[in-house]
């Protein structure tokens, strides 16, 4: 071991030697200047400091005899890692070596003062490279002004409260940690540039800034609310500035508080013509829990409400902290004796004092952005915005309906395939006297999701559909084509004939409107049959005058009438064939073995709907496993019987009509509908639900890039009813907990 060391320490030493032997012959053979080769081209580089991604710098390289090559450039900086101003390289085209140059400066950025260190040379030369430094002009046609603020003292003092001003299109990101300070003022001032006529380029050439306001605690990082001034609690933490449309006077923005009231208005709902009832024994306790990444404050323990809340009045349930994708379901844990409630979340828009428009948010309390309404439920800028608690007195036994029934709206071609399904419907009803209507048709003014309490009068043969969750999309009761009145098939309750008039609402507020009436919308349907043979199924009647998504009425138009027929899906015992429904009686679950097709919808968290083709190794069997097909395999199409071979004896395949796709969809947080179709709905299956959101089916989640997911697991678990569980699984694994499912129960007499 030790010769072979010293060994290797004299091959080493004359290594060494050789090479500084080498290295003194090659400064003797160089001593005189070299000369670049003929022909030999360079390219002109040089660094620019403190400029902007959106400012740009025009120079001029004063180049000689160089062919076509463009003198001027325009030079932009841009912005590094924590969203600062970083140096940026720029270059010219090649030129042959030798070539000089004398960079001058043809245009300075406005709000910027360039100048130029070693602006001359020749290219190759291995002279200094230029560098461009910009400052701010201190005094820029139009003026600057002051941003900065206040904040109120009890959150000053809290760990790490930073405020953060960002200016993307000048600064990017200056932070001042306040130390308990309850005033402040940032370094970087605004501006008011000039804009292009050219309207796309001036789209981005506005000063434009964003006031933030953040403190540490745990290892995150939590928000807080950034609003107009002391006495004006609106939420305002951003703006624009420009020629066109300048700010003079100085920008004073107040850090109001970090935490947030979620409050709730807690009524009795009472059907048409009843009247209110107390709150029965032992109230309604509300509960946060998980629906998806986020996980509920340990401080946010359930919350016990024993009387309704008069009038408008709310009250408090928890004021909790926000943070970027806080998001939580508000469950109801007990009911009051004798009475159900259900949860309904708003972003609300107010006119004049009146909710006229509303964006059905689920169940999901959103603390994620404290000043965007739609991803923040508690809001000081429309008081409307939050949590509502509707109850009722349960049905009796009479006047009690359960099960889930099916309605295929069929077009008629006068081709091949000549009956296309153009809706799937599923109307489920609970004994507690609660529903859900889930629509999925050939468009997105065709897909919905309605949610609330039934009135069912087998009597008088009338049921009252209160709804009080709502995302669906058609607006009008009826079609008009050419001069004729077509009326067709509703896509939702609050697109029936009648909807609305009993009692009258003003506004009509018809589609996803009805979540912003106070008890709801009413829809009301007559001549109600039901047949509790095998299969059971229930008829029924809806009658008024046609209105057009403004509610008028075409001229002539007089009273109409509509009839729905739903059936229960065919029930295969021991196996998934069938329809389900959770016990909580927020989600349904629908599985046809025949045509491989699977709808769930549910309001558990954000209204959510999921609609596709599943393969099974084996759907007959109790326990197995199952895959969603992806949406590149012909699932749902128009030509779809065409490419598959059935699956086994009396099995088929049906034929939907143009513009019917498999779907996995959250409504619009902004709008509360579903906005894009056929598909994953666009981005917003996933900007509009929680992050990792856990309420879909299991495995019914699309992918963009149309591959299924990964096989799930289930078992039907004998007993009356049975148990469907299903365990989600990632690359084998199980990935979470088992979701279960009550065999739906038919009662219609």
């Amino acid at each position: 071991m030790n010769s072979i060391i010293k060994g290797s320490r004299l091959v080493t030493a004359v290594l060494c030697a050789v090479a500084i032997a080498g290295c003194d012959s090659i400064r003797d053979v160089r001593s005189e200047p070299s000369t670049a080769a003929p022909g030999a081209t360079g390219v002109l580089e040089g660094t620019v400091i403190g400029l902007s991604p959106q400012r740009e710098v025009v120079v001029h390289a004063g180049f000689t005899n160089v062919g076509n090559i463009a003198l001027s450039k325009a030079v932009f900086g841009a912005l590094g890692f924590g969203d600062h101003l970083i140096d940026v390289t720029f270059a010219y085209p090649t030129v042959p070596v030798g070539t000089p140059y004398n960079l001058t400066i043809e245009k300075q950025p406005f709000g910027k003062i360039c100048s130029i260190e070693n602006p001359s040379g020749a290219v190759g030369s291995g002279a200094p490279k230029p560098v461009i430094t910009c400052v701010e002009d201190a005094s820029p046609a139009g003026g600057r002004y002051t941003i900065g603020g206040t904040v109120a003292p009890e959150i000053a003092d809290l760990p790490g409260f930073t405020v953060t001003l960002n200016a993307p299109r000048d600064y990017g990101v200056e932070s001042i940690v306040l130390d308990g300070a309850t005033s402040f003022q940032f370094e970087n001032t605004g501006y008011n540039p000039p804009l292009s006529s050219v309207a796309s380029i001036a789209a981005v050439q506005a000063f434009q800034w964003t006031l933030t306001a953040t403190y540490q605690e745990g290892g995150r990082t939590y928000q807080c609310r950034v609003v107009t001034s002391q006495t004006n609690n609106t939420p305002s933490n951003s703006g624009t500035s420009s020629a066109n449309s300048p700010t003079t006077a100085p920008v004073t923005r107040h850090v109001r508080d970090c935490a947030f009231p979620i409050e709730a208005n807690v009524k009795y709902s009472a059907p048409p013509g009843g009247a209110d009832q107390p709150m029965g024994a032992g109230g309604v306790t509300l509960a946060l829990r998980r629906t998806g990444n986020a996980v509920p404050p340990e401080s946010a323990q359930p919350v016990t409400i024993t009387n309704f809340t008069p009038g408008s009045d709310r009250v408090t349930l928890w004021t909790l902290p926000s943070y970027i994708g806080a998001a939580y379901d508000l469950v109801v844990t007990d009911h009051p004796e004798g009475q159900t409630c259900i949860v309904r979340v708003l972003s609300e828009t107010a006119a004049g004092g009146v909710v006229n428009a509303a964006a059905s948010l689920g169940s999901v309390i959103w603390l994620s952005d404290p000043v965007a309404p739609a991803h923040f439920t508690p809001s000081d800028a429309n008081i409307a915005n939050g949590v509502s608690i509707r109850c009722r007195n349960n049905p009796a036994p009479a006047n009690q309906l359960s099960g889930v029934f099916a309605n295929y709206n069929i077009n008629i071609a006068t081709t091949e395939p000549f009956e296309r399904i153009r809706d799937r419907q599923f109307m489920t009803f609970f004994d507690d006297g609660t529903f859900l209507f889930a629509t999925h048709g050939n468009s997105v003014a065709r897909v919905g999701l309605e949610h609330g309490f039934y009135n069912y009068d087998p009597v008088a043969q009338t049921l009252d559909f209160n709804v009080f969750l709502d995302a669906s999309t058609e607006a009008g009761t009826y079609q008009a084509v050419g001069t004729t009145v077509f009326v067709g098939q509703p896509a939702s309750l609050s697109n029936t004939l009648g909807y609305g008039t009993i009692p009258a609402m003003s506004p009509a507020r018809r589609n996803h409107l009805a979540a912003s009436a106070p008890n709801g919308g009413v829809a009301r349907a007559t001549n109600v049959t039901v047949n509790s043979g095998s299969p059971a199924s229930i008829s029924m009647t809806f009658s008024g005058v046609p209105v057009n998504g403004n509610g008028v009425a075409p001229a002539g138009a007089g009273t109409l009438s509509q009839t729905l027929t739903f059936t229960e899906p065919t029930q295969i015992a021991g196996q998934m064939t069938g329809a389900w429904v959770s016990p909580d009686h927020r989600r349904l679950w629908v599985f046809n073995y025949n045509n491989t097709s699977g709808l769930h919808a549910g309001v558990n968290g954000p209204i959510n709907f999921q609609d596709a083709c599943y393969v099974f190794d084996d759907p007959q069997a109790t326990t197995s496993f199952y895959t969603r097909r992806g949406g590149s395999t012909g699932c749902m199409t128009l030509n779809g019987g065409g490419l598959f071979v059935p699956a086994g004896s009396g099995s088929y395949f049906e034929y939907y009509e143009g513009g019917f796709a498999t779907m996995d969809c959250v409504p619009s947080k902004g709008t509360g509908l579903f906005t894009a179709h056929p598909g994953s709905c666009g981005s917003g299956a996933l900007t509009d639900s929680p992050v990792g959101f856990l309420g879909r089916f299991p495995g019914a989640q699309g992918a963009f890039d149309e591959r299924p997911p990964s096989p799930n697991t289930y078992t039907v678990i004998p007993g009356t009813p049975e148990v469907l569980s299903v365990q989600r699984t990632l690359n084998g694994e199980p990935l979470g907990s088992p979701v279960e499912f009550t065999r739906a129960q038919v009662k219609l007499d």
